[in-house]
C-alpha cells in the first residue's frame, strides 16, 4: 500500500536546479534512504516533503491526500534534524511531552505518552535529566522519542547520526532500524553514507544532480547498478571498457558498453598458473598491496586500465608488488552497463 506519493517535483534556486522532475512512491512501513553526494537534492526533497520548502512544480500526497501546499504543522509527519533541536530549559520528559500537549493532550496524558516513547528508545530512567547532561547518542534517542510520541504516519530523518562517533553511529544504525520495524512507521532517511544506507534501508534512492538515478534494494543496486554514477557511488568498482576475449556479451551496433566488476569478484593467480574452468581473465601488473585486518586490497594496472581486487585471507602464491598477475572472474559477475 502506497503511503507517500511524490509526483514530478521540481525546484530551482535562481539558476540552480536542485530537483528535476523527481517522482517516488513509498509504501506503508518502508524504510527508504535518500542517498547521494552533497548538492544532489536529497535534503531539498526532504524539506519539500516536510513543508519547510515549497516545490515549483509537482504534487505530494499522503494516503491520497494532497499535502503539497499544507504548512508543516498540518502534515501527518515529523522530522528529526541533524542537531536534534532539543529545548535546553526543559527536562527530557518535558521535551518529549511537548508534542502531545501542543496537539491538545492534557498534561497527564502527554506525560504518559512521553514515558512510553522514552521506554521505546531505552531512556525512561533518564526522564528527569536535562539534555545538557546527556551524551550525543542519548540526545539522538530523545529526539527520536519526541518525533514518534505522536505516532506520525511518516518520519523524516535528516542525517541524524552524522554528529556521532563511528562506533556509536554503527550501533545507532541497528537500533534505529529495529525501532522502525517495531513501530511500523514509514521512515525516509537522508544520508551521504552508502554503508549506512545499505545497513538500514528496505530501498535506496540514489540521487545525482537533482534526479533519482536508481531506486532499489541495496543488493540490487550493488550488483546491478543502472549507471556508472551508481556503480561508482555505491561501493567500489572496476570498469572494463571492452569485453575481454571469450566474453559472450558482445556489443550490438554502435552502442558502447562497459562492464562493472566488483573488487571481491576479481581473483588473482600467478602468471602461468592453471585457472579454474569457466573463468575469464586478463593480465595486469600489481602496483600496490594494502592490508586492512584480514583483507588485502591489490591495485593493478595494464596500460590505461586500472583494476582493484579485494582478497580475504592470505595472498595467493606468486602475488606481490611488481609482478604480472592473471586477473580472473566469472562471466556472471560482470554487470554490463548500456550506453
Amino acid at each position: 500500500m502506497t503511503l507517500l506519493s511524490i509526483s514530478a517535483i521540481s525546484k530551482s534556486f535562481s539558476a540552480y536546479r536542485a530537483l528535476d522532475d523527481v517522482s517516488l512512491d513509498v509504501g506503508q512501513g518502508e524504510f527508504i534512504s535518500l542517498l547521494g553526494p552533497s548538492g544532489c537534492g536529497k535534503t531539498t526533497l526532504l524539506r519539500i516533503i516536510a513543508g519547510f520548502t515549497s516545490a515549483d512544480t509537482g504534487q505530494i500526497t499522503i494516503e491520497g491526500q494532497d499535502i503539497t501546499r499544507l504548512p508543516p504543522n498540518h502534515r501527518p509527519l515529523n522530522t528529526v534534524f541533524q542537531n536534534y533541536a532539543l529545548f535546553p530549559h526543559m527536562s527530557v520528559l518535558q521535551n518529549v511531552a511537548y508534542g502531545p500537549m501542543r496537539s491538545g493532550a492534557n498534561r497527564h496524558d502527554a506525560t504518559v505518552r512521553a514515558r512510553e516513547a522514552l521506554e521505546m528508545v531505552g531512556l525512561a530512567h533518564l526522564a528527569d535529566r536535562s539534555p545538557r547532561q546527556m551524551s550525543g547518542g542519548q540526545q539522538q534517542r530523545v529526539a527520536l522519542a519526541r518525533a514518534i510520541v505522536n505516532r506520525p504516519k511518516l518520519l523524516l530523518l535528516d542525517e541524524p547520526l552524522s554528529a556521532l562517533d563511528l562506533q556509536l553511529r554503527k550501533r545507532m544504525q541497528i537500533e534505529l532500524k529495529q525501532l522502525q520495524a517495531h513501530l511500523g512507521i514509514t521512515f525516509i532517511f537522508v544520508t551521504h553514507d552508502q554503508e549506512e544506507a545499505m545497513v538500514m534501508s528496505d530501498r535506496i534512492a540514489v540521487m545525482s544532480a537533482g534526479r533519482i538515478e536508481q531506486i532499489d534494494g541495496g543488493k540490487q543496486i550493488y550488483h546491478h547498478p543502472r549507471s556508472r554514477f551508481v556503480a561508482e557511488f555505491i561501493g567500489e568498482a572496476n570498469f572494463l571498457p571492452m569485453a575481454p576475449s571469450g566474453l559472450s556479451l558482445a556489443p550490438q551496433g554502435n552502442a558502447p558498453r562497459t562492464g562493472v566488476l566488483r573488487p571481491e569478484n576479481l581473483a588473482l593467480f600467478a602468471a602461468g598458473a592453471t585457472l579454474p574452468e569457466g573463468l575469464l581473465s586478463l593480465t595486469a601488473r600489481v602496483e600496490t598491496i594494502t592490508y586492512v585486518g584480514g583483507t588485502s586490497n591489490i591495485y593493478l594496472q595494464d596500460g590505461g586500465l586500472r583494476l582493484h581486487a579485494r582478497l580475504y585471507g592470505p595472498l595467493p602464491d606468486g602475488i606481490a608488488e611488481g609482478v604480472v598477475a592473471q586477473c580472473a572472474f566469472r562471466p556472471a559477475d560482470l554487470h554490463i552497463l548500456e550506453g
